[in-house]
């Protein structure tokens, strides 16, 4: 046979921010008036007398039956997982109920809905209905793992494997999302359908009607007898179908069926998520040389060069004669002198001060506690004292020079320690440089002692 392939799809998406309505009373919706099955899809026939209805044919893609909608009388509800799950109508190979209600993550659910006669009375239950024409409202709104992620929920022919990518209608956490699908029937005695939910969810399902294969051929009977498909089978077509008979084997059905308004376009899809970070760009240039930095601060002073070593002895000339009496000479070389104080505790604080030498006081300004040399010299051996043993932290004594360099003469009484003292660094000086000794304490808090200090120094 060849028949036009006509197919009518109807759908709408309804959004509903809240959760009444499962419980509003069932709406109508405008159903095709036909409906043929995609391509490769298995469908019934009548073919030949009754004993040999609802055989399944597949189809082929072109030569699609094209089968009429017959609405019932009152559109009504046959699922809802949601409010009602005693209406959740039993499976084909059981006749309880799903009285659990909502669906699981990855569920699916074979639906006889023939067996809804208590709340749908007007359905056909002799297996001849090939598509159903139903309503579904879906929601994740309680399914706590996925979120306001897309869930989407999938109903077939349960004889029909699930078709890979395809999906009824989306839900979201977060609203019910409402849509109108005309789903194929299995070819058996019940016309089941399966519903697949991929997180879970709530479900509601309502029917206005359903598509069969009554009419489209009322019989196959040719000159050699009942099923013959061969000869005149003097089949007649029926409103807007032309049906030609060659009378040998081929039989040519021509549908003149309008076709249906184009249907409004849906909503735009969600934004997909970002693609992925292009390529790393090339290294530019090298920058040109920034300016020369400033000069840095002059370092210290070297120490002094060995003295040379002693001449030869000349001859001793002849005594000359008295000559006048010189000038005078320069100052002979100095003793050594003893730096140093006592100094109480109430100027011995937490943080860095510096000592006063030969007076009591310590500050916190070093230029009020440094000494200025009249001769050049070398600083060495240093001495520190506490009349009470250190309470925490640890005491650092150094001398300095010129206020702004720390020498390497340094001790350090440690908790619990009373002393300390450095005999191994020395420092020279020269006339003219500052001297003085800071006072360092790791501790938080300041302490009752008095501190002695000294140190030598000796001219060169």
């Amino acid at each position: 046979m060849r028949r036009n392939h006509v197919t009518v799809t109807a759908l709408a998406a309804l959004c509903i921010g809240t959760l009444a309505l499962a419980q509003a009373p069932t709406q109508n919706w405008t159903a095709p008036p036909y409906w043929s099955p995609p391509a490769g899809h298995r469908v019934h026939r009548t073919i030949g007398d009754l004993t040999a209805k609802n055989v399944p044919v597949t189809a082929d893609g072109v030569t699609q039956a094209i089968h009429p909608f017959t609405a019932i009388a009152t559109p009504c509800r046959l699922i809802d997982t949601f409010h009602s799950p005693s209406m959740d109508v039993p499976t084909y190979s059981s006749t309880s109920d799903y009285s659990g209600g909502d669906f699981a993550v990855n569920e699916t659910r074979t639906y006889d809905l023939t067996a809804s006669t208590a709340t749908c009375n007007s359905l056909p239950t002799n297996g001849s209905v090939v598509a159903w024409s139903l309503n579904f409202q879906y929601t994740t709104l309680h399914i706590p793992s996925p979120g306001n992620v897309p869930s989407f929920l999938t109903a077939w022919a349960s004889d029909q494997p699930q078709p890979p990518g395809e999906s009824t209608i989306l839900g979201y956490g977060d609203r019910w999302i409402a849509n109108n699908a005309v789903v194929a029937a299995a070819a058996d005695a019940h016309n089941t359908i399966d519903i697949y939910s991929q997180y879970g969810g709530s479900v509601i399902v309502e029917i206005n009607g359903y598509y069969t294969s009554e009419g489209v051929v009322t019989s196959l009977s040719g000159t050699g007898g009942v099923n013959k498909l061969s000869g005149a089978l003097g089949i007649t077509g029926g409103t807007g179908i032309t049906v030609t008979d060659d009378g040998v084997n081929t039989i040519t059905v021509s549908a003149n069926v309008p076709e249906g308004p184009t249907g409004p376009t849906g909503p735009q899809g969600n934004t997909g998520d970002p693609g992925p970070t292009g390529p790393q760009g090339n290294t530019g240039n090298t920058g040109a040389t920034g300016p020369t930095g400033p000069q840095g601060l002059t370092g210290n002073t070297g120490s002094s060069g060995p003295t040379g070593p002693q001449g030869n002895q000349g001859l001793t000339g002849a005594t000359g004669p008295t000559g006048p009496t010189g000038p005078t000479g320069p100052t002979g070389t100095g003793g050594a002198a003893i730096i140093g104080g006592l100094y109480p505790s109430s100027g011995l604080t937490a943080s860095t001060r510096y000592l006063q030498l030969f007076e009591q006081d310590v500050h916190s300004s070093e230029t009020a506690s440094d000494l200025v040399l009249p001769f050049a010299g070398t600083a060495s051996d240093l001495y520190v004292a506490s009349d009470t043993t250190n309470p925490s932290g640890t005491w650092t004594f150094t001398v300095r020079r010129n206020d702004t360099t720390n020498t390497s003469i340094t001790c350090q009484i440690t908790s619990g320690g009373t002393t300390c003292h450095d005999t191994t660094h020395t420092q020279a000086y020269n006339a003219g440089d500052i001297i003085s000794v800071s006072f360092a304490n790791t501790a938080t808090t300041s302490f009752g002692t008095n501190i002695r200090m000294s140190f030598r120094y000796t001219s060169n």
